[in-house]
């Protein structure tokens, strides 16, 4: 799921996200573990792609 599926599914159900939510990405991660084995590309062109969000932090709160 990406960012705006979970924020779709939490507010569905009554929840309000915190602005301090938001997706990002472990440059760690990738440059140290997946990057070492896999490389993301274009499947029309071969052009290397870049690697998207690895996390999601979500604070949601259900109003009282």
């Amino acid at each position: 799921m990406e960012y705006d599926d979970w924020v779709a599914l939490l507010t569905e159900v009554g929840f309000e996200l915190e602005p301090a939510s938001g997706p990002w990405r472990n440059d760690w991660l990738v440059a140290h573990r997946l990057s070492v084995g896999a490389t993301l590309r274009d499947p029309g062109t071969g052009e290397g792609l870049p690697w998207p969000d690895t996390h999601v932090l979500t604070v949601a709160r259900r109003p009282v």
